[in-house]
């Protein structure tokens, strides 16, 4: 049995950490207010900025997924959610000897500079202009220099529109 700890488990966390759990998976969910995260996901609270409440969930974990979100639009918000919160997990498991094998990171297209109806794919260029995209870029490269085996997936945001 592999232990996942998924790190921001919200939404998107959550029912991964539902499937996993499924086939088996020891499943902890990590974010600063646990209470809602239905079983079996076991409960973590944890601040990825601060670093607080890390050091204990770190024991013993196989495969970290980094699927945190910003607390705000802004550079600082952005640093501290993606490239500190990352920082902070990482050198925790490290501190803890997990026997880390897998880091999946959950980017964004916002990595993307295209923003002229053009396709996007994988083998796009990464050149972001924006501050959202600058520090999930920087925060891909952490993941990806963990040491580690790691993936990256740049999911998409979708807006709802309603009609007046």
């Amino acid at each position: 049995m592999r232990r996942v700890l998924i790190a921001g488990c919200g939404d998107v966390g959550t029912r991964l950490g539902l499937a996993l759990a499924a086939d088996g998976d020891e499943v902890v969910g990590l974010r600063r207010h646990p209470e809602s995260l239905p079983a079996p996901i076991v409960k973590a609270t944890g601040d990825l900025r601060s670093g607080d409440g890390l050091a204990s969930t770190a024991r013993g974990v196989h495969v970290l997924v980094y699927a945190a979100a910003a607390d705000g639009f802004g550079d600082e918000a952005y640093r501290d959610a993606y490239v500190v919160g990352l920082q902070n997990v990482l050198a925790a498991l490290h501190d803890a000897r997990a026997p880390l094998e897998r880091v999946l990171f959950t980017s964004s297209t916002a990595v993307y500079s295209q923003d002229d109806g053009v396709w996007v794919d994988e083998t796009s260029p990464a050149e972001p202009t924006g501050f959202s995209g600058r520090r999930l870029r920087e925060a891909e490269s952490l993941a990806l220099a963990s040491g580690v085996a790691s993936s990256v997936l740049r999911l998409a945001g979708i807006r709802t529109v309603r009609a007046r």
